[in-house]
Order: C-alpha cells, then sequence, then structure tokens
C-alpha cells in the first residue's frame, strides 16, 4: 500500500460514488510505483460492486484521467490489465525536500550563470573585485590618474563596476513578462485558448482566468503543442456527455496538479491514435 497514493485518493473527485469505492481500493492495492494489477473479481468483493460496475467504474476512471492502463498484463494467466494511478502527489515531507532541493538547485544555477557573465575572456580577476586586460608594468597605479566606473559590468578598461551601477539611460532592456493576469499574456497562451475554444465550441471560462492557468503551465516547461493535445484529448472525452461537461473548464484542464496526469493520459491516446492511422494507411507502425 502506498500512503501517498491514498491520501492521493481520498481527496481527489471522480464524479461516481462507484468510480471513488474502486480507486480507493486501487490505491489501497497499488505499490511504490503506483500499479495495481486486481482483478475484476476481487475489486467486485472488495468494493461490493458486481463486476459490470466495477467495469464501467475503471472505464469511467481511464477517461477522467485518473488512472491509465500501462499496456501490461500480469497474474497467472497473463491477462489482468496493470493499472497506473495518475497525478498522486508527493507526502508532505518529500514535497518540502523537493522544494528546498530546487530551491538550492535554482541557485547555483543563477550563481554560476552570474559567475560566467562576470569573468573576462582573459580571467584577470584581481582579490579586490578589479579586472584587469594588462596590469600596470610596476604593479601601481599611477598617482594622479583616475580610473572611470564602466556603465555594466564588462571589463573594458581595466576595472568592473561595482553591481548595480548602471547609466540609467543604459540600463539593459527588461525581458516581457509572461504575466497572463496583468492583461498581457504571451503569443503561445492565447493561441492555446484559441484552440480549446475551437474544441469545445466557445465554453471557455474568463479570458483572464483561462489564460492565466495557460501561461502557468507553459512556465512550469510544458510546451504550447501539449497543452492543445490534453485539450484534444480531454474535449474529445468529455464534450459528449452532460454530467462530465464542468470537468471542460480551464481550471481543470489546465490545473497544476491535474495536468501531469492528462498530459500523461494524452500521449497515450496520441500514440493510440498514430497507430491506428498507420494501419489504416498501411504503413509501418
Amino acid at each position: 500500500m502506498s500512503l501517498d497514493a491514498m491520501r492521493w485518493a481520498k481527496k481527489v473527485k471522480t464524479g461516481k460514488s462507484s468510480a471513488k469505492s474502486v480507486l480507493t481500493w486501487l490505491a489501497d492495492m497499488c505499490g511504490a510505483d503506483h500499479c495495481a494489477f486486481p482483478s475484476i473479481p476481487a475489486l467486485a468483493e472488495a468494493t461490493e460492486l458486481d463486476k459490470k460496475t466495477v467495469q464501467s467504474s475503471l472505464q469511467h476512471l481511464i477517461a477522467v484521467g485518473l488512472i491509465e492502463d500501462t499496456g501490461e498484463r500480469r497474474g497467472r494467466t497473463r491477462q489482468i490489465p496493470v493499472y497506473r494511478l495518475v497525478g498522486v502527489e508527493e507526502s508532505i515531507t518529500d514535497a518540502k525536500h523537493t522544494q528546498k532541493r530546487e530551491h538550492y538547485q535554482k541557485r547555483d544555477r543563477l550563481m554560476e550563470q552570474s559567475q560566467k557573465a562576470n569573468t573576462p575572456k582573459n580571467g584577470n580577476i584581481t582579490k579586490n573585485g578589479c579586472v584587469s586586460d594588462k596590469a600596470p608594468e610596476n604593479g601601481m597605479v599611477k598617482e594622479g590618474e583616475t580610473i572611470p566606473f564602466l556603465d555594466g559590468n564588462t571589463p573594458k578598461n581595466g576595472i568592473r563596476n561595482l553591481p548595480g551601477i548602471l547609466n540609467p539611460k543604459e540600463k539593459p532592456p527588461i525581458a516581457p513578462q509572461n504575466d497572463a493576469g496583468a492583461g498581457n499574456p504571451s503569443a503561445e497562451a492565447g493561441e492555446v485558448l484559441d484552440f480549446l475554444n475551437e474544441k469545445i465550441n466557445g465554453r471557455t471560462p474568463k479570458r483572464a482566468d483561462t489564460l492565466r492557468e495557460i501561461a502557468e503551465r507553459l512556465a512550469d516547461g510544458n510546451s504550447a503543442a501539449e497543452l492543445k493535445l490534453v485539450a484534444e484529448h480531454r474535449a474529445s472525452l468529455l464534450l459528449g456527455d452532460p454530467k462530465m461537461g464542468h470537468m471542460l473548464s480551464a481550471k481543470m484542464i489546465f490545473d497544476a496538479v491535474r495536468f501531469g496526469g492528462y498530459l500523461a493520459a494524452a500521449n497515450a491516446w496520441d500514440r493510440q491514435r498514430s497507430h491506428k492511422a498507420a494501419m489504416c494507411s498501411g504503413l509501418p507502425t
């Protein structure tokens, strides 16, 4: 049993009480890899549901992206599907360690980039922070000479300017910020929004909220193509079901907790779709 899986299963919403019961027992039966392969009779006995209800509940959980069929088969007959729970969160302790590790990794990367940016090509950095392409012959600065400060930190005339002392007229341009909430969404976020509107017939919530969710997932490192694939997959699953229409909101599709599971399910769906298309065209897969 995975404690993380059990905590996750208790909090997640499935939309059906029978599906909730099946998901909870899958979480109880899964291991550290968040995979479980109980038989239909075993699930029926554990949940006290009939076999048909168990089967329909499993299909519902796959449809909403909470579990996925790994394609592996186990058991004595090698016919029992292996299901993986999608979107299981880390435990609180693990999450804290992960956040702390990511914080220090980010800090180290920034320090390394800063050192590279401020290191001159010839590598002549003195202990007091002054940089010189060519040191004076006697190692001294002549009396009466003044060493001008530079605009920026690029050593050109023998000294590096103190950090933060910049000529206001020559400040480097600030990169455009991807702040969807401030009314300045990126082109990619707008493109994904247009695609989502097209797929769900314009049933998109408030534009600012939608763009904020999309921009956050793009900022997490996901590509616009991946966001479009998730939107297309969710629309293909839920658009024809009035009871599941609320799952098509941008808050649900691009939610930070659910998005990882939705993306995994969408990629599997896309591979199956490509395979079927190749089979129909007679191309080798």
